[in-house]
């Protein structure tokens, strides 16, 4: 006897209904996004250190040239003229 109600697939292992994909969907999206927002923060972070880093290295090498400044020989220009006698 066949009735006007149609019966639902049935849901096997190898089956899964659309609500089940959208939601795998949206949070492999969630995941991804999220380490993409990990891995711009960890950037971040390293170039803030690395920053930081250039400057300590600038303070240093400025050290070290104005102590080679002070203690090499000043070396003075002096202007001669000479006197042409006749």
């Amino acid at each position: 006897m066949k009735t006007g109600h149609k019966n639902p697939a049935p849901n096997y292992a190898g089956f899964h209904d659309r609500r089940e994909d959208g939601f795998v969907a949206t949070m492999l999206f969630i995941s991804l996004l999220a380490i993409m927002l990990m891995l711009a923060t960890a950037g971040g972070m390293a170039l803030i250190h690395l920053h930081d880093e250039v400057k300590v290295l600038e303070r240093q090498q400025i050290k070290r040239l104005d102590t080679s400044m002070t203690n090499s020989v000043a070396i003075s220009h002096v202007s001669i003229t000479r006197v042409e006698t006749k």
